[in-house]
């Protein structure tokens, strides 16, 4: 299955959404492992793509937080809660 540039940003968003938020982030491989798994695919996900997608959700008003991690890694989340979205109050 092709994966089409939207359905892959749509996506990224998702998982950003629903698996990350201040105390959770996701590595660049993590974020690449989770696009294969929503997609079934066989193909590898580009990182170069993905920070792509990430610069245009951040573009669109959906923020990105970028955080060194352990020993430089770079980590991304979407901290949805700090902005009181989501409706969340657990």
């Amino acid at each position: 299955m092709e994966v089409k540039g939207s359905q892959h940003l749509l996506a990224l968003e998702s998982i950003l959404f629903e698996e990350t938020d201040e105390s959770n982030q996701l590595s660049m491989k993590e974020l690449a492992k989770k696009l294969k798994h929503a997609f079934s695919s066989e193909t590898d996900f580009d990182p170069r793509a993905i920070k792509r997608d990430l610069e245009a959700l951040d573009e669109q008003g959906f923020e990105i937080i970028i955080n060194k991690g352990i020993y430089g890694k770079v980590m991304y989340s979407h901290q949805h809660r700090l902005r009181g979205q989501g409706g969340d109050s657990s």
